[in-house]
């Protein structure tokens, strides 16, 4: 199958003429530098321009209609150029930061779809900020994708917000499934926890050295808390096992 998916991508990289001009540019850049490859040369133009500590926020002269796209498909090297080596090596430290805050959420997901969906939205911001860095960089074709949660609002933000908000989502019940685990093993280990599993429950009585008495408890209680413990020791093996 992977035979077949590259050759029906190299098929459709081909088959518009301005995906094979890029295709072309890509591998030989200085061909057409007033053409295809004129985003690429200003992009480059603009990061080298930076240097390390660049020229200061809002000093960048590649966004004053050298650069098309610069608040789009480009943003990265106006950081680049205004901000430096330093500035740039920051935005990827935060896609790496990223990285491992939506990974870390995913380990500790309620259930397997919640896990899934959590590597799933990471990796899906990740894979698109490389490709977005590379093009800008010259190290992959340029194709139009805008840096994630960085490149000016549109529909590509709105839907990246909500993917952060998903995340939230995952992180906040496997919180509170967290927190429920650790109550559950905590009766679990105390007396009371103890009482409650064996339907005894205490109570005071009349016994003249003044201690409690125990006597059974309705099965509804012992009934609701089993089953509590269960899922709860459920979702702890689960997220062992994954990690």
């Amino acid at each position: 199958y992977s035979t077949w998916l590259v050759v029906g991508a190299l098929l459709l990289s081909v088959s518009a003429g301005y995906r094979r001009n890029r295709l072309f540019t890509f591998f030989s850049p200085s061909s057409d530098v007033a053409g295809a490859g004129y985003h690429l040369r200003q992009s480059l133009v603009g990061l080298g321009s930076g240097h390390f500590l660049g020229r200061g926020i809002g000093n960048g002269r590649a966004k004053l209609g050298y650069l098309p796209n610069a608040s789009t498909d480009f943003i990265m090297s106006v950081i680049g150029e205004e901000l430096g080596f330093i500035g740039a090596l920051l935005v990827i430290g935060l896609f790496a930061a990223l990285a491992v805050v939506g990974l870390r959420v995913a380990r500790r997901a309620p259930d397997d779809f919640g896990y899934l969906l959590g590597v799933g939205l990471t990796s899906w911001m990740l894979i698109q900020a490389a490709v977005n860095i590379g093009a800008v960089c010259g190290i992959l074709p340029i194709t139009g994708v805008p840096l994630p949660l960085i490149s000016a609002g549109g529909s590509s933000l709105i839907v990246l917000l909500g993917a952060v908000g998903v995340l939230l989502s995952i992180a906040r019940r496997g919180e509170d499934l967290d927190r429920r685990a650790e109550l559950v093993e905590f009766l679990d280990e105390s007396k009371l926890g103890h009482a409650v599993r064996t339907g005894v429950r205490h109570h005071p009585s009349t016994r003249a050295d003044g201690r409690r008495a125990a006597r059974p408890t309705s099965g509804r209680t012992s009934g609701h808390v089993r089953p509590t413990a269960a899922r709860a020791a459920n979702v702890v093996n689960a997220k062992r096992s994954r990690r």
